[in-house]
């Protein structure tokens, strides 16, 4: 005899659960999800699983709203607590509390758990449906592949898991010892760096103060070489447009004196050089024409050179 769907459930007329007179077993009344829910109720162990679930959600997603821990940082003064009030189920070897760490551990899985179901659903219901939609070889061909899936031995994938599982917490462990072993070298240089700091602070505070003033000053004293050095070059190029202005006029002056030198000297001193020069051309033209004529008696010689 097979399951009814839905559907068929659905289309199930309405039953009425009404005592008999004679006190006989009572008839059920109600929709297809009544009758669900009535042989769910019936079904203790459901109930008892669905219980176990609604607490698990709780505990997991409505208990770190109520019991707040810090699973974040690590405190090494709390690590190996033995339970107590702060710490109902203690604190492990890094100083977190275990009781937090179920209830945030709890999430992860739950979250987990119902993504893989979400995902396996849908997964196998739109595998199953192509398969028997569309039928033939495909079919033949996709249900082969969900049975070599399902050759693979349960046990052999739960030893994998388990080997997995514990080479990963035996690398928690070590990374644990190793960072716990690293804290404990670095707290005390952070202590000490800390302490050397905190005695420094007032001499680096002094420092910084000096070294403003001293810039303070240095600024102040650049402003006022900077204005001597403009006001300097100014002074200078002042006496250079000067010195070129007075030995502007001195070369004019030398200049006209030149001028006037030329003009009161230069020109009688051409003009008795023009004289002389004439005096001698006379002079020579006189000697040829005593050496052309014949000689004479010396009276009239000297009368010539006389004259």
């Amino acid at each position: 005899m097979s399951t009814p769907s839905i559907s068929e459930l659905d289309s199930l007329p309405v039953l009425d659960a009404r005592p008999t007179a004679e006190g006989g077993e009572a008839k059920i009344t109600g929709s297809a999800w009544k009758l669900a829910a009535y042989v769910f109720v019936e079904n203790r162990l459901a109930v008892a699983g669905l219980g176990v679930v609604v607490f698990m959600f709780l505990f997991c997603f409505i208990g770190p709203l109520i019991y707040h821990t810090d699973q974040i940082n690590t405190d090494i003064t709390q690590f190996t607590l033995p339970p107590s009030a702060a710490h109902p189920l203690g604190t492990d070897n890094v100083g977190y509390d275990v009781l937090g760490r179920l209830m945030v551990g709890g999430q992860t899985s739950l979250e987990i758990g119902i993504i893989a179901a979400l995902l396996a659903t849908t997964f196998g219901v739109l595998w199953g449906a192509i398969a028997g939609f569309v039928g033939g070889w495909l079919d033949q061909l996709m249900m082969r592949i969900v049975d070599s899936m399902l050759a693979i031995p349960t046990l052999f994938l739960l030893l994998v898991l388990a080997a997995m599982f514990v080479q990963l917490r035996m690398s928690m462990q070590e990374f644990t010892r190793i960072a716990n072993d690293l804290q404990g070298r670095v707290d005390p240089i952070l202590l000490r760096v800390n302490r050397i700091l905190e005695d420094s602070e007032e001499r680096i505070s002094s420092v910084m103060g000096d070294t403003a003033e001293i810039t303070r000053i240095a600024r102040g004293q650049a402003q006022k070489v900077d204005r001597v050095v403009s006001e300097a070059l100014e002074r200078l190029r002042i006496q250079v447009i000067r010195a070129d202005q007075i030995l502007t006029g001195a070369l004019e002056v030398v200049d006209e004196a030149g001028t006037k030198f030329r003009n009161t000297l230069w020109r009688p001193i051409r003009q008795a050089s023009a004289v002389m020069k004439g005096i001698k051309v006379g002079l020579d033209i006189l000697r040829r024409q005593q050496n052309n004529k014949p000689e004479s008696d010396p009276v009239s010689q000297d009368e010539e050179l006389f004259i």
